[in-house]
């Protein structure tokens, strides 16, 4: 996949989307929150997508706005949902907890963001494909490989794909700059995971918020 390959940001103001072309396949990253399956298949379908061609929703991470729309795009697109492994608990018991802040300051983030949340839920499912740290997936047409990136929760993983990383709350832009997600469940794990972040462009990291 080149720089110049079709990467698309989808958002609907909670957290980043993004579809990736290679080739003549797609991978659909993250889903928002949930609400917003119309709106999203619409926009895949005036993008191309289609039961043949879209090869997987790749899920960063369990959390509401990031799994809200998987299983709408699973029954209208028929693709399998993957995630990683040991996230799979947060969406087979769609637990909204929330991950913990780490100082004064994101602790009343952290509540006022939970309080806006609240309203937000999902009915518990089941991922097809449970992802661990260096798989390859070719057998989805996709010249792109997994890479664990745990910190913000246990099963966090990154998408890499021609010298682009897919973080989803690994990491967060902050004006213009890299930084590990403000809340966590293990903040020497999110550190770690910063590192193998940084080490792509810039521009080639794509954050999910």
């Amino acid at each position: 996949m080149s720089d110049r390959a079709l990467i698309k940001k989808i958002s609907f103001g909670h957290a980043n989307c993004y579809l990736v072309r290679q080739n003549e396949n797609y991978i659909l990253v993250d889903t928002e929150m949930p609400g917003y399956s119309d709106r999203l298949i619409s926009i895949l379908e005036k993008e191309g997508v289609t039961r043949e061609n879209l090869k997987l929703v790749f899920l960063t991470h369990g959390h509401v706005d990031h799994v809200g729309n998987a299983q709408a795009l699973r029954e209208h697109f028929g693709v399998g949902i993957a995630i990683g492994r040991d996230d799979a608990r947060l969406i087979e018991d769609a637990d909204h907890t929330f991950p913990k802040a780490h100082n004064v300051v994101t602790k009343v983030m952290r509540a006022f963001v939970m309080m806006l949340e609240r309203k937000y839920v999902f009915e518990p499912f089941k991922a097809d494909i449970l992802l661990e740290n260096d798989q390859d997936l070719s057998e989805f047409g996709l010249d792109g490989a997994v890479v664990s990136l745990k910190g913000h929760t246990p099963g966090s993983v990154g998408l890499v794909i021609g010298g682009h990383i897919f973080t989803g709350d690994a990491a967060m832009n902050l004006m213009g700059k890299t930084i590990p997600s403000i809340f966590g469940e293990d903040a020497e794990d999110m550190r770690t995971t910063l590192k193998k972040i940084i080490q792509y462009k810039k521009e080639n990291i794509h954050n999910g918020h």
